[in-house]
């Protein structure tokens, strides 16, 4: 239940059930979740991770909706004030105003090529982490939701967006705490 549309969990199942991946949840039960929380109007931030689904809110109140639904386990909430704001990075200092996240995928050998060498070329317009540095010099690479790089300029995620079309996923402003 990656996006939550009638759409896409009916085409997860039909895939699932395609391959006998065991047995798969009721597709009715499954609609149900996805409607339920689609009509969910308080804020929160949903993360999947593999068959994990992990919400963040400063209003656990519809935890206990989803408590109702068979097969939810681990269903518990800690409360904890959310005061960072929304879509930016709060760093103590940074050379860098900007920060763009990549999308989630396995990237092949030649995309590989393309992004470690147009990054290496770049030193002083983008930053690379030590350990991302590492990874990049691998033949064979799943690129996460955390790899990121950091820029100057707004206009440089158009340049990454030009070297490997679609890999930026999102890019954010980099804010100095005080």
């Amino acid at each position: 239940m990656r996006t939550l549309t009638h759409q896409a969990i009916q085409h997860a199942v039909n895939y699932a059930s395609m391959f006998g991946r065991g047995t798969v949840t009721p597709v009715e039960r499954l609609l149900d979740l996805c409607d339920t929380i689609n009509a969910i109007d308080v804020p929160y931030k949903r993360m999947v991770y593999t068959d994990w689904q992990y919400f963040y809110t400063n209003n656990p109140g519809f935890f206990q909706i989803l408590q109702r639904f068979p097969r939810v386990s681990h269903c518990y909430f800690q409360q904890a004030v959310v005061d960072r704001p929304r879509d930016v990075v709060l760093l103590k200092n940074s050379d860098y105003q900007w920060r763009s996240f990549f999308r989630e995928k396995h990237y092949k050998k030649d995309q590989l090529e393309i992004l470690r060498n147009f990054l290496a070329s770049r030193p002083e317009q983008f930053r690379v982490t030590n350990h991302w540095k590492k990874q990049l010099a691998r033949s064979n690479f799943y690129i996460g939701r955390s790899f990121f790089v950091d820029h100057h300029d707004e206009k440089d995620a158009m340049l990454l967006h030009l070297a490997l079309p679609g890999v930026v996923r999102k890019t954010v402003p980099i804010v100095e705490k005080q």
